[in-house]
C-alpha cells in the first residue's frame, strides 16, 4: 500500500477499517425529540467550561432509527443534548450518545470526537404510542423511556419553530414535520 493511501484512511485495520471510505448519507431516518427541564447543579457539573449554559436548564433526548445509512446499514442512537453558548454563539453540548452499531460508533468518536458508546437504544410504534427507550450493560438496564401519541396530526411549522429550544439552528427547516 502507497503511503498516498495510507494518509487516506480514516480507522485501522487498513484493509478492513471500522469507518467505511465513504459519504455517509443517512436516508428515512426516524426522530423523536424530547425537552426536558432540569437542575441547575446537575447541568453545571456536566457541561464543561468554557461552554456556558442558557437562560433555562434544559436537555433534550433524542432517541433516533437510521434504517438505511450509506456504509453502515440499519442502526438506532439516543442520547442527551444540553443547549449552550461559547463566546457568544449558541449551539450544542452534546453529553451523551448510546448506539447499537459499531461502524457508527467508531466513525462517531474517532473522526468526530462525539461522546459514543455502545448500547441498546429503540425507537418503535406501540399501537398508537411512539416509543424511545435506552438500555446500556450487559443486564441490558433502562436508562431512559420517552413516549408520545403517533401521528395524530400534522403540527403547524411557525408554532413549531416557535417553540424550538435553538429556532437559529432550524430556521431552514422543511415545511412539513
Amino acid at each position: 500500500m502507497k503511503a498516498e493511501e495510507i494518509i487516506k484512511r480514516m480507522s485501522t485495520p487498513l484493509c478492513a477499517p471500522a469507518i467505511p471510505p465513504c459519504a455517509h448519507r443517512f436516508n428515512r431516518r426516524e426522530h423523536l425529540f424530547i425537552t426536558y427541564e432540569t437542575d441547575w447543579d446537575v447541568l453545571r457539573q456536566v457541561v464543561p467550561e468554557p461552554l456556558e449554559l442558557l437562560e433555562r436548564p434544559l436537555v433534550r433526548f433524542e432517541v433516533m432509527r437510521m434504517p438505511d445509512t450509506t456504509g453502515y446499514g440499519s442502526y438506532s442512537e439516543c442520547g442527551q443534548a444540553i443547549p449552550v453558548s461559547y463566546q457568544g454563539e449558541q449551539g450544542e453540548y452534546l453529553h451523551l450518545m448510546v448506539l447499537d452499531g459499531f461502524g457508527p460508533m467508531a466513525g462517531g468518536r474517532e473522526a468526530h470526537a462525539y461522546p459514543k458508546k455502545p448500547g441498546f437504544p429503540k425507537l418503535f410504534v406501540d399501537g398508537e404510542t411512539l416509543v424511545g427507550t435506552c438500555e446500556v450493560g450487559e443486564s441490558r438496564q433502562r436508562i431512559a423511556t420517552a413516549t408520545m401519541t403517533y401521528k395524530y396530526w400534522p403540527m403547524d411549522i411557525q408554532q413549531a419553530r416557535a417553540q424550538d429550544w435553538l429556532p437559529h439552528l432550524h430556521a431552514e427547516a422543511p415545511a412539513q414535520l
